[in-house]
């Protein structure tokens, strides 16, 4: 509370304040226990500095897992407090699964873990490395021991190598141990392992020759031998793995060595083995013996089960000799092998010119038609002009697969200068023919792809009518709509419902009694909706804006059931004063099901002058039992009162009307999302009268963000009470990211509104730590302040970090001070706390503005906790849950003091006392401080506004 002897002064009067309450609500157990509780807290201060280390590490632990990566921080820095003994004791906390639950001591390695490898954390790596290789040495489990190893594995150095090594000859340990070695790779580490396999029995020796393979460690190579010709087929594996990764010339001839009897699987692993040992070869400069292996796997591996040998093999040739490798690739067209034939035409790709070009043409004609098809696709990538001629004649051929590759080759090249080439194709297109002319013309120009399809149209095959229809309505070639609407009644399914997709984009007003007539006649529910948007499009077409629904509504009401129905919905989208009438008269239908799509529909109305309407449904279905109806009314209402012309205030006003009917929570949230779209102050205070009601809270901050917030034509709502609400909001938004823009906006307001930071979000600059209590500082001689200042700065260091952007505290120093001291100020300042958390704000230096676990202290944070004869306690509890943030917005004029808590009224124009000195008033100005008991505290985005 206060620190040395104020911290009990103070200290002791807040607990017997809430013992005393605990003596007369529970009776005399309940004192004696609490009397029981004070003496322990009054010898905790002077006891906290004599913990041991065990106790000490206890109490951190309890405290995970962290609940955030700020707090995640916080305790990892405690436990390296602690130095070597403290990362060990966390260590021996550890338990063979399934013994105890060791979780606690695993969340806490794991954050001192990722604490050591962020930036500036080296200095504490080594430290770590250290602590945790001497609690494995002394580990007896061996699967703590795993664990362990994992954590060096992660942060351990060059200092983790010898304990390390003391491992590789225990049969278990021998491979977590090898893979923190080589995710360490210190100096040394080859001759560790090196000599580890001359002493490992043969089921750690596969451990050792894939690493020594993994480092390729030449040196390694005579001990390695050996292994290469073991009877244990996994060993000689290793051993031949190993040499081939390592790439020593003179083991070439174990590489190749393989019986004909061999296994597929075999064959295919001695073939990898090999093109690696090439690879190695081919890095250390023996280019010449790295083809000859390449063309020597070609040569033999020819089995339908080897493609991918053959392949990687290729793909070395390539690698190593460029361009003079096209012989090999050409050749490769040769095989049965699709797939290993596409990966010599992707290899080629690497290889340009018109050279190649020709030679790739040339063996077109000597392959299969299947190679040959690849071929042409491949020509088309190169996008080479000269193979356009060759690329053309595949047009014109008898095989079905090349004329399709021809189709895509040629578009890559010459683009909409092949449409006249492609046209006559429509006539005869089968299915995937007609699929790759749709994709080639829907790439061309549109005058250039409507102009060469329309001309073919009534001559081509119905797969081509089908896919040369949907060309006419990407492109939205009305001028055609005509043969567009006609397919639409064609019997053949494809084509109609191509047509149908299509008509909304091509139709015209002309068309409009045609498409009434298929929409009355369709049998298929699937193509009414089509039809729908065909017939408000054809509509739309029409100059006459009043009239164009004339035909319509005519039909509207000579139809009955669903046909009605179907009519109804396409008004609209087309909108006018007599298409509105129509549908407002079918609102008050009998039929059940037309009055429902009536409503539906003209909540959907494109045009404001429907809003009224909406809102006198609203109202009229509010007064009656059911409310099937309201909230259909007030979404089409909100939507159109935000989205009209009118001003701010009369936007307001108008949804005002709605709030007065809104009663189900679903209703109301509309109402409060079209708030959000009024970006007034008005509007923004009328939002933040529902944050505090759980039911609305999150549509509530969302809609606060987005009427206060910037965005393209809005510069954003100003003021402080704009930056009160948007903090508050932002408490109840789930996304960081948009937590972060919040904040970030509530900073730029405040410091227009003449707030400066007192909290850089960086370091501890402006801060200092505490000397004594006003009273006591004011005695001082200038020497000893400022010595007993750099004795307090010094320590305030060590348990106030910054991390984040946010302040924390350890829970084992004293209460941080601001460097300069404030008379009258308004302060915003954003705290968190955990279970049991204790602390406050000092104003000019003097107790205080109450923090504390609500659980504990159900009327809340906020009172001025050590007023005796003015109020004390907060008018009302409004603390979020511990380990989530809050936010105090405190105004301080003269000896007057206003807290707002979360945005809550909680102390209001109280009187602030002298705690120090009772018989004179607060102090004209003085430092502000973050109390510190013996909890972990969170301090972040602290403003301050002096009042003079």
């Amino acid at each position: 509370m206060i620190n040395e002897g104020r911290v009990l002064k103070a200290g002791e009067q807040k607990r017997n304040r809430t013992i005393g309450a605990g003596l007369r609500r529970q009776g005399k157990l309940t004192a004696i226990l609490a009397l029981l509780l004070l003496g322990l807290l009054r010898v905790s201060a002077a006891a906290e500095k004599d913990l041991s280390i065990p106790a000490r590490v206890s109490e951190i632990l309890v405290r995970f897992p962290a609940q955030s990566p700020v707090e995640k921080t916080s305790l990892a820095a405690e436990i390296f407090g602690l130095g070597e003994a403290g990362i060990m004791e966390v260590c021996h906390r550890l338990s063979p699964p399934g013994k105890a639950d060791d979780s606690l001591a695993r969340y806490a390695l794991e954050a001192a873990g990722t604490y050591v490898m962020r930036p500036g954390g080296e200095r504490y790596r080594s430290l770590y490395a250290r602590a945790v290789s001497k609690a494995l040495n002394g580990a007896p489990d061996p699967d703590v021991k795993i664990f362990l190893i994992g954590r060096i594995q992660l942060a351990g150095g060059a200092e983790s190598l010898e304990p390390l090594s003391r491992f590789l000859s225990d049969q278990r340990l021998a491979e977590p141990s090898v893979q923190a070695l080589l995710a360490i790779r210190a100096p040394g580490t080859d001759k560790v392992l090196l000599r580890a396999l001359g002493h490992s029995g043969e089921a750690n020796a596969i451990t050792f020759l894939k690493a020594l393979g993994e480092l390729r460690i030449r040196e390694a190579t005579g001990r390695i031998v050996p292994f290469a010709s073991s009877q244990d087929e996994k060993i000689r594996e290793a051993g031949l793995f190993a040499l081939a990764n390592i790439g020593d010339p003179r083991t070439e001839f174990l590489l190749t060595r393989i019986d004909i009897a061999s296994s597929p699987r075999e064959r295919a692993s001695a073939a990898s083995r090999y093109l690696l040992f090439a690879r190695r070869l081919s890095e250390s400069g023996q280019k010449s013996d790295a083809l000859r292996i390449g063309r020597s796997l070609l040569a033999k591996c020819t089995g339908p089960d080897e493609s991918q040998v053959r392949s990687a093999a290729l793909t070395l040739l390539t690698q190593v000799s460029g361009k003079d490798s096209l012989p090999d690739l050409v050749e490769a067209m040769d095989s049965p092998d699709p797939a290993f034939r596409e990966r010599a035409l992707d290899l080629s790709l690497e290889i340009p010119g018109e050279d190649a070009t020709a030679q790739w043409m040339a063996k077109a004609a000597e392959v299969s038609p299947e190679a040959h098809e690849q071929i042409i696709r491949m020509l088309g990538r190169r996008a080479d002009r000269t193979a356009l001629g060759f690329i053309k004649e595949g047009l014109k051929s008898d095989d079905k697969a090349i004329r399709t590759a021809a189709i895509d080759a040629a578009t890559w090249i010459a683009e909409s200068d092949i449409a006249a080439d492609l046209a006559p194709l429509w006539q005869s297109a089968e299915e995937e023919e007609a699929q790759a002319l749709e994709k080639a013309f829907l790439s061309f120009p549109m005058e250039v792809a409507v102009s060469e399809v329309v001309k073919v149209f009534d001559s081509a095959s119905l797969p081509a009518k089908a896919a040369i229809i949907k060309i006419l309505g990407e492109r939205g070639a009305r001028e055609h709509g005509g043969k567009v609407l006609v397919a639409a009644g064609n019997e053949d399914p494809n084509i109609r419902k191509k047509a149908l997709a299509a008509l909304e984009a091509v139709v015209r007003g002309e068309d409009l009694p045609l498409t009434i007539r298929l929409l009355q006649a369709a049998a298929e529910r699937s193509e009414i909706g089509p039809l729908q948007n065909a017939l408000a499009a054809s509509a739309q077409q029409s100059n006459d804006r009043e009239n164009r629904a004339d035909l319509v509504i005519k039909a509207l009401l000579e139809a009955r059931g669903q046909k009605r129905i179907d009519l109804l919905r396409p008004l609209g989208r087309i909108g006018g004063e007599k298409a509105l009438r129509a549908v407002v008269a079918e609102t008050q239908s009998t039929d059940p099901q037309v009055r429902s799509v009536a409503i539906y529909t003209l909540a959907n109305w494109p045009e404001y002058k429907a809003a009224e309407e909406l809102l006198k449904i609203a109202r009229a279905e509010d007064s009656t039992a059911g409310r099937k109806f309201v909230y259909l009314a007030l979404q089409g209402y909100i939507r159109l009162i935000t989205e009209s012309e009118n001003s701010p205030e009369q936007k307001l006003s108008f949804i005002r009307d709605a709030l007065v009917i809104a009663r189900e929570p679903a209703e109301t949230n509309i109402v409060l999302g079209g708030l959000g779209r009024i970006r007034s102050g008005e509007s923004l205070s009328t939002i933040a009268g529902y944050l505090e009601d759980p039911i609305f809270q999150d549509k509530a901050a969302r809609s606060a963000v987005e009427c206060a917030l910037p965005y393209p034509g809005f510069e954003g709502l100003a003021g402080l009470e704009t930056a009160r609400i948007i903090k508050r909001a932002a408490q109840f938004i789930d996304s960081e990211y948009d937590r972060d823009e919040v904040e970030r906006y509530a900073h730029a307001l405040l410091l227009k509104e003449g707030f400066v930071p007192l909290f850089n979000g960086k370091d501890l600059s402006g801060w200092k730590g505490l000397v004594k209590d006003p009273p006591a500082r004011s005695k001082m001689t200038p020497e000893a302040l400022r010595k007993e200042q750099k004795a307090a700065d010094e320590d305030m260091r060590r348990h106030w970090q910054v991390a984040d952007g946010t302040l924390v505290f350890d829970g084992k120093g004293q209460s941080l001070c601001t460097v300069k001291d404030y008379a009258d100020f308004e302060l915003f300042v954003d705290w968190k706390i955990g279970p049991q958390g204790d602390s406050g704000i000092y104003l000019r230096g003097t107790p205080q503005v109450q923090i504390w676990d609500p659980g504990q202290s159900p009327e809340g944070s906020g009172g001025l906790y050590n007023n005796k004869s003015g109020p004390a306690k907060p008018l009302r509890p409004s603390d979020n849950p511990v380990r989530e943030w809050n936010t105090f917005f405190i105004r301080m004029a003269g000896e007057r003091v206003t807290v707002h808590l979360n945005g809550a009224l909680v102390v209001d124009d109280v009187v602030m006392e002298n705690y120090w000195e009772r018989d004179k008033p607060i102090y004209p100005a003085g430092q502000i401080e973050l109390q510190a008991h013996s909890t972990p505290l969170y301090f972040k985005n602290i403003y301050i506004r002096p009042l003079n």
